[in-house]
C-alpha cells in the first residue's frame, strides 16, 4: 500500500471513530430564534416540556418556545389549514397538539412530517391501540404523548347515599338499572340527581366515540370505504345505550363545557362522567370547586355483554405532530418529544406534576402511577389505566371522521327525543354520510 493511501485510510478511520461518538450536527436555524407551538389546552405542560428537552439538550438553549394558542381545537384546526394553504408559514407552527382522529385529514393532505422511522423503535412500549391511532396507511405522523385510557368517574358520595354499588356494574344495562336507582332516590338535602349529562349539541359525541372503539366498531369499512353504520350491529348497541340514557330518564341534557355543567359535576348533581382519564386533572386542579377530595371514583367501561370488552380510548390518543412546511424546526421538536413523551425519567416526573397519564408504558411503572391515590380512597387509578391501555381496541379513524360523526350525532339526537326510533335514526345517519361524503376513500 502506498503512503499517500494509507493516510488516506487513516483519516478516513479516524473521522468516522469521531463522527461515531458526536452527536448529530444541529444546524444554526435549528438552535436560535423561535420554537412555535399551538394547543387548545393549558401550554404550561408544553412550556415545562420544552424547558426539560432544552436541559437535556444544551444546543437548544437559545431557542424560545412560543405558544400560539388556540381557543378550541376546531379553531386551531380550522387556522393550521386556512395558513397552510395561504402559505402563510409564519403563522404556522412548528409543532401541533392532535387528536388521533384528525392524523388521517393531515397526513392525507400532506401538513404533516413522517416520523415512521423515529417511532419504530418505540412501538413494543406503546399500546397497540395507540399505535394505530397515529398510523396512516403504514406510516406513522404523531407521537402520542397521552393516552385517552376510557373511564367512568363517579361520586361515590352519590352512590353510596343512594345505596348503589360501583362494583356490581358490569354491564350498561347495569348502569343504566343503576343509574334509575340514582335518579329517583330521595336525597336529605331535597336536590335531584342524575347519572349522566347528555350535551345539547352533537350529544353524546364523546359516548359514541369510546362505545364503537370498545366494539372495535369503525363507521367506514377498512378496505372498501363504504358506510358500514347500518350494516354492523354493534352499532346499534351503541346507539341504543345512549338513546336509553335521555328515554329512561337518567340523563340531564345540558350543555356540556359550560359553568352549570362544571358547578352540577363538583356538587353532585351528575353522579358521573363518562370520558377519559384526563378528567382526573379536573378533579384535582379545582376546575370543579372544592371539596372534591375523597368523593370520586373510577371504572372501566361497562361491557356491552357480561365478560365483554371493558376497554376504549377517546379519540385515540393526545398526540403532538410536526409540521411539513419550510424551515420547520424538525430536529428541535423531535428532541422535545424524545425528552418529554418517551422517556423513563424525565417522563414520569412531568405527568406527576400535571396530573396526567403517559402512553409511554415503561413510565406507568413509576410509584405515582402504582400505588394507591388518597385523593381517589385509596383506588390504584393508574393500575386501571394501565390495564385499559394494554387491552384497548381502535376503531379506525379516516379523514371524514369527524364529519361523519356529526351526521351520527344529529340522527341520534332525532332518537333520544322519540322523532325516530334507532333503526330508523341510523339508516337515515349511514344516507346522510353516503350523500355528503361518498366514501372513507
Amino acid at each position: 500500500m502506498k503512503k499517500s493511501t494509507l493516510i488516506s485510510v487513516i483519516a478516513i478511520l479516524v473521522f468516522l471513530a469521531t463522527a461515531c461518538g458526536r452527536k448529530p450536527s444541529v444546524s444554526a436555524d435549528e438552535t436560535t430564534g423561535k420554537f412555535t407551538f399551538s394547543t387548545w389546552g393549558a401550554a404550561s405542560f408544553y412550556e415545562d416540556c420544552f424547558g426539560r428537552m432544552q436541559q437535556a439538550n444544551p444546543d437548544y438553549s437559545k431557542l424560545t418556545f412560543e405558544n400560539m394558542q388556540a381557543d378550541s381545537e376546531d379553531t386551531l384546526y380550522t387556522r393550521l389549514k386556512t395558513d397552510f394553504a395561504a402559505k402563510s408559514y409564519e403563522s404556522t407552527p412548528d409543532m401541533v397538539e392532535m387528536s388521533a382522529y384528525r392524523i388521517g385529514e393531515f397526513a392525507e393532505a400532506g401538513l404533516l412530517v413522517d416520523v415512521t422511522e423515529q417511532m419504530t423503535p418505540y412501538k413494543d412500549k406503546i399500546s397497540p391501540a395507540v399505535w394505530q391511532g397515529i398510523s396512516h396507511k403504514d406510516h406513522i405522523y404523531a407521537i402520542p404523548w397521552m393516552t385517552n385510557s376510557a373511564m367512568v368517574w363517579y361520586r361515590e358520595d352519590v352512590f353510596k347515599m343512594a345505596g348503589v354499588d360501583a362494583s356490581a356494574i358490569k354491564t350498561w344495562d347495569d348502569f343504566i338499572a343503576a343509574g334509575k336507582v340514582i335518579t329517583n332516590f330521595n336525597y336529605p338535602d331535597g336536590k335531584k340527581r342524575y347519572m349522566v349529562s347528555i350535551g345539547t349539541e352533537e350529544p353524546a359525541f364523546m359516548n359514541m366515540q369510546l362505545m364503537l372503539g370498545q366494539l372495535n366498531t369503525s363507521i367506514f369499512d377498512a378496505n372498501t370505504g363504504d358506510v358500514t353504520i347500518d350494516k354492523d350491529p354493534n352499532f346499534h348497541k351503541a346507539f341504543d345505550v345512549n338513546t336509553r340514557f335521555v328515554q329512561e330518564s337518567i340523563a340531564l341534557e345540558i350543555q356540556e363545557w359550560e359553568a352549570p355543567w362544571y358547578a352540577a359535576l363538583g356538587d353532585g348533581t351528575l353522579a358521573t362522567f363518562i370520558s377519559a382519564n384526563w378528567f382526573s386533572q379536573m378533579i384535582k386542579d379545582g376546575t370543579l370547586g372544592e371539596n372534591q377530595e375523597g368523593v370520586w371514583r373510577a371504572m372501566a367501561l361497562p361491557a356491552f355483554e357480561a365478560g365483554g370488552n371493558t376497554a376504549s380510548l377517546e379519540s385515540g390518543s393526545a398526540n403532538v405532530v410536526i409540521i411539513n412546511k419550510p424551515g420547520v424546526k424538525q430536529n428541535a421538536a423531535w428532541a422535545m418529544a424524545q425528552t418529554c413523551f418517551l422517556n423513563d425519567k424525565v417522563t414520569p416526573d412531568l405527568y406527576k406534576k400535571h396530573i396526567l397519564v403517559p402512553a409511554y408504558l415503561p413510565a406507568l411503572g413509576d410509584p405515582a402511577f402504582t400505588e394507591a391515590d388518597p385523593f381517589y380512597g385509596g383506588e390504584k387509578i393508574g393500575v386501571l389505566d394501565k390495564s385499559i391501555q394494554e387491552k384497548a381496541l381502535m376503531p379506525a379513524f379516516p379523514p371524514a371522521y369527524n364529519e361523519a360523526m356529526s351526521l351520527i350525532t344529529a340522527q341520534l339526537a332525532l332518537a333520544m327525543n322519540g322523532e325516530k326510533t334507532v333503526d330508523q335514526a341510523i339508516v337515515d345517519a349511514a344516507n346522510d354520510i353516503r350523500n355528503n361524503i361518498g366514501t372513507s376513500k
